[in-house]
């Protein structure tokens, strides 16, 4: 099959992984025609041939500089965004996938010491997962890889996975995962990751966060059921984009965060009346439970755990 063929059959199944190096100029330009036209899952591809970075991770690709009319706040990885405080989200993991179609960057939550709960559609033939956890430089994160997975249906169904780690880590605290709904209509949501700096730009190696509203599910489209949606309907600029996926939609409940979405798609990135779609892990509760379960997995916590009563309530 031709290579603007292939790039175009993943776009049109909601996938952002443009792999440039075979194409000619003007298939790239017809691709990304069409990607403009189609919802995009927001994982992120690394070179076919990545350099070396200091700490043996794949590098991420060099991009074009931003559009100048990007939404406002797009010079920034979570589009709109500002630097995470160090040590603020110990949970939080960077994952570089190595897959058969070539390997992606995305974002994922710790849970408990040896799952990470990502997006399914970031491990799509994935071989294997190097995990950078906890710092919001991922060169500097605790470094763990995984071979052991179990992903759900993908976007607009379910899109959640689990990573398995071959040897587990003792995070300061882990991302609690919601026993029911009650915080799925929180006013505001944060989202983070190493995302692109704006549709189509560079990664960041820091990590980024930015704060999103709610947007109603009359509004987010038929899988409503399964997601949940976020972002500024009127005025756009602040979404997570390219490199995010798989990355948490988080509430903070007392002293812990509370894992209400994962990182899924959206049209664009940051663009008025285009939220970005969330895996509703509520909704998703009993599936990701028995997928930890059958891995052999630490048990996560859950908002309804007595023990964590006092936690979530401070």
């Amino acid at each position: 099959m031709c290579d603007i063929c292939i790039v175009l059959m993943e776009l049109l199944v909601n996938r952002r992984t443009l792999r440039t190096a075979a194409l000619s100029a003007a298939g790239v330009a017809l691709a990304l025609a069409a990607a403009a036209l189609v919802p995009t899952a927001h994982a992120s591809p690394v070179p076919e041939a990545p350099a070396a970075t200091g700490d043996g991770a794949p590098a991420t690709p060099t991009a074009p500089a931003p559009d100048p009319s990007a939404p406002a706040g797009a010079g920034q990885a979570i589009i709109g965004g500002k630097p995470a405080p160090a040590g603020a989200y110990p949970w939080m993991a960077h994952l570089a996938v190595q897959a058969g179609s070539g390997p992606l960057v995305c974002g994922g939550s710790l849970v408990s010491a040896d799952i990470i709960v990502t997006a399914a559609h970031c491990l799509e033939g994935a071989t294997k997962v190097e995990a950078s956890i906890g710092k919001v430089r991922f060169k500097d994160g605790v470094k763990r890889t995984g071979s052991k997975f179990k992903s759900g249906p993908g976007p607009e169904k379910g899109d959640w996975a689990i990573v398995k780690l071959d040897r587990g880590y003792q995070a300061p605290s882990f991302a609690v995962l919601p026993s029911d709904a009650s915080r799925d209509k929180a006013a505001r949501f944060t989202v983070m990751g190493w995302g692109a700096v704006a549709e189509g730009g560079k990664m960041s190696d820091t990590l980024m966060q930015v704060e999103v509203p709610l947007v109603p599910d009359n509004k987010c489209g038929p899988a409503a059921f399964v997601e949940v949606c976020a972002g500024d309907l009127k005025n756009g600029g602040k979404d997570t984009c390219q490199g995010d996926s798989g990355g948490p939609l988080a509430v903070k409940a007392g002293s812990r965060w509370v894992l209400v979405g994962v990182t899924s798609w959206g049209k664009g990135c940051a663009k008025p009346n285009e939220p970005g779609h969330y895996a509703q892990m509520s909704a998703l509760l009993g599936p990701v439970k028995a997928a930890i379960k059958e891995l052999g997995g630490a048990a996560p916590a859950e908002t309804a755990d007595p023990a964590l009563a006092t936690a979530l309530a401070s």
